[in-house]
């Protein structure tokens, strides 16, 4: 989905936003009915739990406190393929509370897209995800996440 601006490769590579650390939990992806039930018929010692959000993986910390790989991240990459949570489809952006309104959000974690600034960032927003995202949002209002510090806020939406 966000092939205009990001290469399978550079994600592929990298892998960072399908690490979590402990306090980051809550960046784990909501599930959508139909992908949670391909994960249960494909994949069916996955474990999922239901949060106040929606439906989640359940995450693995090591013991020591390292951090835990989403369960669907192979060594070839994510195994969902098309089924892949629509979190990650839009990876870095993100559905965000902001001042009581829905925004549209970067994570500044991931140089390669946020190098090419905010204009061209919001541009393709408009141009690519805009709608795909407002359905979205509109089926699962549980998928916008609390502020957090580590994003560029686009605007509104």
């Amino acid at each position: 989905m966000l092939k205009g601006i990001l290469s399978s490769n550079t994600c592929a590579n990298c892998r960072m936003c399908c690490i979590f650390e402990q306090e980051d939990v809550w960046e784990v992806p909501l599930l959508c009915t139909e992908d949670a039930a391909y994960i249960k018929e494909n994949y069916p010692d996955i474990e999922m739990e239901v949060c106040a959000d929606g439906l989640h993986f359940v995450m693995e910390f090591p013991p020591n406190g390292e951090d835990a790989s989403c369960p669907m991240l192979s060594e070839k990459g994510c195994l969902l393929g098309e089924h892949k949570p629509f979190d990650c489809k839009i990876w870095p952006y993100r559905l965000m509370e902001k001042d009581g309104s829905v925004w549209i959000a970067v994570a500044s974690l991931c140089d390669v897209v946020t190098s090419q600034g905010k204009e061209a960032l919001l541009t393709y927003y408009n141009n690519v995800l805009e709608c795909e995202v407002k359905a979205y949002y509109r089926a699962n209002p549980g998928a916008v996440k609390r502020t957090h510090g580590q994003y560029i806020f686009l605007r509104e939406v």
